[in-house]
Formats: structure tokens, sequence, C-alpha cells
């Protein structure tokens, strides 16, 4: 089932005018951002991505572990799996880490990918706590 999006409050931004309105528009759109390179016209039209996934890191917990997920998921290169553990999983884990962090740890011990990617998450503004959970969960002994 394609998640709808278009009840989420994307705050408006310089290059806010496309909002997504499905998830797997905006996890496509956020992949393809991440293949551009930042000299290509697809990068600029493709901004809106960044922005929205960001939109979803700090307001909705839910649907940004949702996304982070489903970009997972995905046949991505390596340099995009980096900037998704890097980017928006941390930007969750560190705005909203109390809310996702036994979902996270579920996940960890589920899927190895998921452990992985963990492993590139930096402290960031998380408490000690929740660094903590995190660091356990990114661990292979999990």
């Amino acid at each position: 089932m394609q998640t709808d999006l278009s009840n989420v409050k994307f705050f408006a931004k310089a290059t806010g005018d496309h909002w997504p309105k499905t998830m797997e528009e905006l996890v496509e759109g956020w992949i393809a951002l991440n293949n551009a390179r930042e000299d290509e016209p697809a990068y600029r039209s493709l901004s809106w991505a960044f922005d929205a996934a960001s939109d979803l890191c700090y307001g909705y917990p839910e649907l940004a572990f949702e996304f982070v997920l489903a970009v997972l998921a995905k046949h991505i290169s390596e340099e995009t799996f980096f900037v998704l553990a890097a980017g928006p999983l941390e930007d969750l884990l560190a705005n909203n880490g109390a809310a996702i962090i036994d979902r996270v740890e579920v996940q960890a011990r589920l899927d190895t990918r998921f452990q992985e990617l963990l492993g590139g998450v930096w402290r960031n503004k998380m408490s000690e706590d929740i660094w903590q959970r995190v660091q356990r969960a990114a661990s292979p002994a999990c």
C-alpha cells in the first residue's frame, strides 16, 4: 500500500514549490537527488526531496522511519547508503530518538542491512541514553 503524504504539513522553504504526495514519490525523488551531480539541472529541480525528507525527520518520526526503510529496500549505491545513514536516519534519531528508538532496535535485530546502516550514524545531538542504544543496536553482537 502506498503511504499518502498529502496530509503532511511540509514547511515552506525557498525550494519548496513541489511537495510529494506519496512516500514512493519522495523515495524516488530523494534517491534521484542523491544520484545527481550538483551541477546538473536535475539536482536543483529535485531539492524538494531533501527538504521533504528533512521535514519528516523533524516532525513525523513514524513516517521518517518508513522513509528510511523504503529507501533501504531499493537498490541504492554505496554512497547513497551512507548519505541515508548520516542524513535522514541520523536526523531522525537526533530529533526524535526517544519516539523511535524501540522500533530502531527491533529493526536492527531483524535486518542486518539496517544494522549496518546504523553504523553510519554519528551522535549528533542524541541524548547519552539514545546514543548508547543506537551503538548497541549497530553492533553485530546485538
